[in-house]
């Protein structure tokens, strides 16, 4: 790894998730911080500040959702990414979590090769190559690159799909609040197809319904989601389909 070592702080009340992560982590070359609960998250960070907190939603006591919180509310950790580690049947608290603050989603049980290309990612603010060989299906319009509404969000979602299936993410806008403002699509290894599309939602409730209907699709693999709060924040590699 290249420059100075990055610190991530695991927060999971099972004991053996953030052994896990502590393994993988230390692997990669990752200095890791843990704690078992919000409680101990938060008194640990008046002392440190990590480049990354994984942070599991459902904890006794101080949960995800009061922690991200304050982290937030902290001057010196507001631009720290929060990454939500969540099961795919939590989608009230996912949305929950976007009006937290969480920068992004991390979908328990994960495939570790995914898991470390997307801390890596966070990061070092890299796409990797997909996203620079990717081939655009449709582009965001003008028109759609308006001033978002303070509730309104802008998903970008990475996600495996079969091969018989076009594209869950259309479907999902399909009668929709939800604006499908860009997305690409190409054929993996194994004939199935890897997605990328960004999404405009409205509000967590609407960004609930379309992980919800995504989540449930038969053959479905959750990649990466990232959660931005304007297009100024997107790398304009994501924005152009890999052709900046």
């Amino acid at each position: 790894m290249s420059g100075p070592q990055k610190t991530i702080l695991a927060v999971d009340d099972e004991r053996d998730i953030t052994d896990m992560l502590t393994l993988l982590l230390e692997s990669e070359g990752y200095r890791v911080l843990t704690a078992s609960g919000g409680a101990e998250a938060l008194a640990l960070l008046e002392k440190e500040a990590p480049d990354l907190i994984l942070l599991d939603i459902m904890m006794p006591g101080v949960d995800g959702h009061q922690v991200c919180q304050g982290v937030r509310a902290r001057r010196d950790l507001a631009e720290v990414p929060v990454m939500m580690l969540t099961a795919k049947n939590d989608i009230a608290h996912i949305a929950q979590a976007v009006d937290d603050g969480a920068d992004g989603f991390i979908v328990k049980p994960f495939e570790v090769d995914q898991f470390l290309r997307l801390v890596r990612f966070r990061l070092e603010g890299q796409r990797g190559d997909f996203y620079r060989s990717s081939r655009p299906v449709t582009e965001a319009s003008e028109t759609d690159r308006k001033q978002l509404a303070d509730d309104e969000r802008i998903v970008f979602i990475d996600l495996i799909e079969p091969e018989d299936c076009f594209s869950i993410v259309t479907d999902a806008c399909k009668g929709q609040t939800h604006t499908l403002l860009s997305l690409w699509q190409e054929e993996t290894k194994g004939g199935e197809l890897q997605t990328t599309a960004l999404v405009s939602v409205e509000s967590t409730a609407h960004f609930g319904e379309l992980l919800n209907t995504i989540f449930q699709a038969r053959g479905v693999q959750v990649l990466n989601c990232f959660i931005y709060r304007g297009f100024t924040e997107i790398p304009s590699d994501i924005m152009h389909g890999g052709q900046a």
